[in-house]
């Protein structure tokens, strides 16, 4: 799966993998060290962001941070 897919699968009610996990936290860490700019900085869709309890029309990239936090503290 892609990192897209992974967030909407745990957002769906499913449990992410370690392999999931892996894709969303190196996502994460290119965007924070500036390697990547696709679009992580794009509004993510309603139902992830209700999903993650983060304000609509945040990004995607606060939504990987807030399921990576619950996941891996």
């Amino acid at each position: 799966m892609d990192w897209k897919t992974s967030l909407d699968w745990y957002c769906s009610g499913n449990i992410l993998d370690e392999e999931d996990l892996q894709i969303l936290e190196n996502q994460y860490q290119q965007i924070i060290q500036n390697r990547i700019f696709d679009n992580s900085f794009e509004l993510a869709p309603k139902h992830i962001c209700n999903q993650t309890k983060i304000p609509e029309e945040s990004t995607w990239i606060s939504a990987i941070a807030i399921v990576l936090d619950r996941l891996r503290p």
